[in-house]
């Protein structure tokens, strides 16, 4: 299969150490988005939505803590991504223990 090259803004894009595209890129509307539905008292959500929701959130929040021009952006998305990866580590870690996520012991 052959691949076709990148043109000079696909390169200035993919190695530039800012992003290129914000506010207009996938992590910001991601971002915005759920702050905005997480906020809305109203809504309600299945558990299948919360996890997909928690996916997108950590990887939009990992790329704006990486490459967002924003500082105070790019500080809030480095703060939600340790959040997260500590909560993933906590929740590993319960699993391996043998917990169930609430807290509770397996039967």
């Amino acid at each position: 299969m052959s691949r076709r090259k990148l043109t000079k803004f696909e390169k200035q894009a993919l190695n530039s150490p800012t992003c290129l595209f914000w506010p207009d890129c996938a992590c910001y509307e991601n971002i915005v988005h759920w702050q905005e539905a997480l906020d809305d008292a109203d809504r309600t959500f299945t558990t299948e939505q919360l996890e997909a929701a928690e996916e997108v959130i950590f990887y939009s929040c990992a790329c704006a803590a990486e490459h967002c021009p924003a500082p105070k952006t790019k500080l809030y998305a480095a703060r939600q991504v340790a959040d997260l990866t500590l909560r993933r580590q906590r929740i590993a870690a319960a699993h391996e223990r043998g917990e169930e996520s609430d807290g509770q012991a397996a039967r």
